[in-house]
């Protein structure tokens, strides 16, 4: 009995090693067709992101152990009224294949949003919004209005890449910040969005700050949100970090700024803050 057990063990390992290096196989030869069904991926790629999705064109590659796909000028539209809610040069989808053998679905392994530009914004009434940016080329570049919460309307996990963010922070009515090099996890799950990575301030490589958020609620809605908060970076410089941020008047200082700061937010506002500071 045990040798018999045995027997069909070993030969259903073997089948499943064998049908696996037939998906592979069979993937690797499709791979090419990827753009034919444009149409269907576009259907898995919405349904990933939670919001209907239209491709530019697309290509696909393998890497590791599954395909990944390259989706170039991807629009995410709101359903309700068919607007663009964020604009992306480029999305990698990596599918998860062994996944989508076991569950008889397509499965997604990782979703990155390669070089994206975009614009946070906090409103004067605490709540945010997040938009698309065609140009970052000056802080003229007409925005695309992200109607439903842009990032945080996208799946469970999700990976930002070396991308531009521009932080607009109207409730203190202080100028943008643009920050480069982003690279960003977010993790989705409902009401809760955590968030952490790495940016840099241009102009000046050694600055680097280390973000990561855990908020829960709806940020759309003023005070609707509550999250803690921590912020860190070395080598800052100050008068990058200052200006325009200090009343009329003042000289914005020389020096370097290294920090640890954490912050308890509720109901969209800043309840506790504590935090390092060291100046040079």
């Amino acid at each position: 009995m045990i040798r018999h057990l045995s027997r069909l063990t070993y030969r259903l390992t073997l089948l499943l090693i064998f049908l696996s290096g037939l998906a592979v196989l069979l993937a690797r030869l499709l791979l090419p067709l990827a753009e034919l069904y444009r149409g269907e991926i576009e259907q898995l790629a919405g349904e990933a992101l939670g919001q209907p999705v239209q491709v530019g064109f697309m290509e696909a590659h393998w890497r590791g152990l599954g395909p990944r796909l390259i989706l170039h000028n991807v629009d995410l539209v709101n359903p309700q009224n068919q607007r663009v809610t964020l604009r992306l040069s480029e999305i990698q989808v990596d599918i998860a294949l062994l996944d989508s053998l076991r569950n008889r679905a397509v499965t997604t392994r990782r979703i990155t949003l390669a070089r994206p530009s975009i614009l946070i914004k906090r409103r004067t009434d605490g709540s945010f919004a997040v938009e698309g940016l065609q140009g970052l080329e000056g802080l003229a570049a007409a925005p695309q209005r992200a109607d439903a919460g842009g990032l945080f309307l996208l799946p469970r996990r999700i990976a930002v890449s070396d991308g531009t963010i521009l932080w607009e922070n109207q409730a203190i009515g202080a100028a943008p910040m643009r920050f480069t090099n982003v690279n960003l996890e977010l993790f989705n799950d409902h009401q809760r969005h955590q968030i952490h990575g790495e940016l840099s301030l241009p102009g000046a490589s050694a600055s680097r700050l280390s973000l990561a958020a855990d908020i829960r609620g709806d940020l759309q809605q003023p005070g609707g949100w509550s999250g803690d908060f921590y912020l860190g970076g070395e080598q800052l410089i100050l008068e990058q970090l200052l200006r325009h941020r200090i009343p009329s008047g003042y000289a914005v200082p020389d020096g370097q700024l290294g920090m640890r700061l954490w912050s308890r937010w509720r109901d969209g506002r800043m309840q506790h803050l504590e935090g390092e500071l060291q100046v040079q």
